[in-house]
């Protein structure tokens, strides 16, 4: 059994126990997130919650299609869809949309370096299920009751950074790495103000 199978591995153009070598356009699934992962998201320094949402996507959600050829998806669109449809019935219509459009960016990353994908991104046969936008903001009738509550903060620091936030429209984790210096600056990678 061995036997054939090595003779096999060299009818291939294969050394015996060699692993096989990935022609174009069969690259798996597996093999383009994790490029995509490196290559991409953590050397143009994603937020890690980024990365991990897309891992989240990838190894969870498409985990059965991990091993299989990336070109599979390209030829065979209807399969997309129809994990599509099973996303939005199980997790809902958000996380669906989500992540097809993690596997988008996979799929056109991959693209780049194996042209014998099929060039039309498997993603585009989808219908998108309706999103809407959250309503999270404050409006004018809520600042003076969003004041009252600042105020009643017993941590002035608390209060500082909460009026930072509202005045200068920044990310609470953007504003958790401000430091505020001196000319002996301990933190010289920090934002300075």
């Amino acid at each position: 059994m061995k036997a054939k199978e090595a003779l096999g591995a060299m009818t291939r153009g294969q050394r015996p126990g060699e692993a096989p070598k990935i022609k174009p356009g069969s690259i798996t699934l597996r093999q383009a997130w994790e490029r995509y992962r490196d290559a991409h998201m953590k050397r143009k320094g994603r937020n890690p919650g980024t990365i991990e949402n897309y891992r989240d996507h990838m190894e969870r959600l498409f985990e059965d299609w991990l091993d299989k050829p990336l070109a599979r998806l390209g030829r065979q669109p209807t399969l997309v869809v129809e994990r599509h449809d099973k996303i939005t019935k199980e997790n809902g219509p958000y996380i669906a949309n989500g992540s097809m459009r993690s596997l988008r960016a996979v799929y056109n990353h991959a693209r780049k370096s194996n042209t014998d994908l099929p060039p039309v991104n498997p993603i585009s046969a989808i219908d998108w299920n309706k999103e809407h936008r959250r309503k999270t903001g404050m409006g004018p009738n809520d600042i003076s009751d969003w004041l009252r509550e600042l105020l009643a903060l017993e941590n002035p620091l608390r209060r500082e950074f909460h009026l930072l936030t509202l005045l200068t429209g920044s990310r609470p984790t953007a504003l958790k790495k401000v430091r505020f210096t001196t000319e002996n600056d301990p933190y010289p990678e920090a934002q300075r103000w």
